[in-house]
């Protein structure tokens, strides 16, 4: 079994020796790796199918939960970068974060 080298690949490695094992918790849901790993793909593929280009940056604007770990990792899947956004943050840091990552 390979193992990971970039972020990116974790889960789908955990996902091959570990697929029912969870993987991540938030409140009373819980979701394992073969299911973390299929929404990623998911994900990752309308992100390519959007145009993501290689590099190009992806804004999370989202708190902490399930979506916002499976949309960096699809992020990063599809080539792109991840660029976390709080979502507390004023509308100008906001802005400003977006514009200084070239989001």
């Amino acid at each position: 079994m390979p193992n990971a080298t970039l972020l990116h690949e974790l889960i789908g490695v955990s996902a091959e020796r570990a697929p029912d094992a969870p993987a991540l918790t938030a409140g009373t849901t819980t979701v394992a790796y073969r299911e973390l790993d299929a929404q990623v793909a998911h994900i990752a593929s309308g992100l390519v199918a959007l145009g993501l280009e290689r590099g190009e940056r992806v804004g999370i604007f989202l708190d902490k939960r399930i979506e916002t770990v499976v949309s960096s990792f699809a992020a990063a899947r599809a080539g792109g970068a991840f660029v976390p956004v709080n979502p507390i943050l004023k509308p100008e840091q906001v802005g400003y974060i977006l514009q200084d990552c070239n989001v």
